[in-house]
């Protein structure tokens, strides 16, 4: 019985130490490296799938970044100046972040798909309006 307390207390050390959203990141970022490198070289869907979820993953940082300090200024104000977060504040800034993440990258794929038709349709036009090899 011990032996299962002090496992527990472990498992719940390695819990509370270990952050779900940045093992979450990591994992993501390896699976677009890793899809994106191989699905990259087989079509040209993937290819773009991988492009826009990098934009959004770039334009989420840049948002996180610029809403950070009026999110930190709106709670110093809500706080009269200061004071410690609660608990509901945590929970509701992580799934900020999540749906701010999400949401960039969703906008990434979207505009990704569409850069690869405009550059299909530029593509298809140049081959209508060149001349061929034999004149």
């Amino acid at each position: 019985m011990k032996c299962f307390q002090a496992s527990i207390s472990t498992v719940e050390a390695i819990l509370h130490a270990i952050d779900p959203y940045k093992v979450c990141h990591i994992l993501g970022g390896m699976w677009i490296g890793i899809s994106g490198c191989i699905a990259a070289s087989v079509s040209p869907s993937a290819r773009s799938l991988n492009v826009g979820l990098s934009l959004g993953e770039r334009l989420a940082a840049l948002l996180r970044s610029l809403l950070a300090a009026r999110a930190q200024g709106r709670i110093e104000n809500s706080q009269g100046g200061g004071g410690a977060r609660n608990v509901e504040e945590e929970r509701r800034g992580k799934w900020a972040e999540f749906s701010l993440d999400s949401c960039c990258r969703g906008l990434g794929v979207v505009a990704a798909f569409y850069m690869q038709r405009v550059v299909n349709a530029f593509q298809g036009l140049l081959l209508l309006l060149l001349p061929g090899p034999g004149g």
